[in-house]
């Protein structure tokens, strides 16, 4: 993942130069002040994380795509199957084609969890931000393994994708546990 790290620099710099030369130094000072004062610093960099994990599945994604000459803008590879007289068709499982539609399919997986997953991120780091980090960091290392699997064999998705489960229950729980704790206060 070396050709990641260029990007990485880069918005750094930029981050650094909006900071520097864009003339609300203070103002941002004071608001790192405040995530510094209430620990926040992990909920931010649990952004990242879960973002880490989706460069990865990118990877993963292109590198069966690559396997399979799926060219773009194809999704999947199809194959007709039945008898003539009633023909179907379905996604190729076999092969560096099953492969490839099993590794699209495991991308769309995460992204169909992304909005959820994040809003329960912020919601539970904002009380518990290192925790929420830990958990963000074993989700997208256990979607990616689950992935690895799934890439492998439709059967051998479920090992990573049950523990990222568990993983966002944690989350879960923690938002719930701030909810009903802050309910009692009021």
């Amino acid at each position: 993942m070396p050709q990641l790290q260029p990007g990485r620099i880069r918005s750094q710099a930029f981050a650094y130069g909006v900071y520097t030369y864009g003339g609300q130094a203070a103002k941002t000072d004071s608001k790192i002040a405040t995530l510094a004062a209430n620990g926040l610093g992990w909920l931010y960099v649990s952004v990242v994380a879960v973002r880490a994990a989706y460069i990865v599945a990118g990877i993963m994604l292109g590198n069966a795509r690559k396997a399979s000459k799926a060219a773009l803008p194809d999704q999947h590879v199809y194959k007709i199957a039945g008898d003539d007289s009633k023909p179907y068709v379905l996604m190729e499982n076999e092969g560096v084609h099953g492969e490839f539609n099993r590794a699209q399919r495991a991308v769309q997986n995460m992204n169909e969890n992304v909005a959820q997953i994040f809003a329960t991120m912020l919601l539970a780091g904002f009380v518990f931000p290192f925790q929420t980090f830990c958990c963000a960091c074993g989700w997208g290392a256990t979607r990616l393994m689950g992935m690895s699997g799934y890439i492998k064999s439709a059967d051998d998705r479920m090992g990573g994708n049950l523990l990222s489960m568990l993983i966002y229950n944690c989350m879960e729980g923690m938002v719930l546990f701030a909810g009903v704790r802050a309910i009692m206060q009021e």
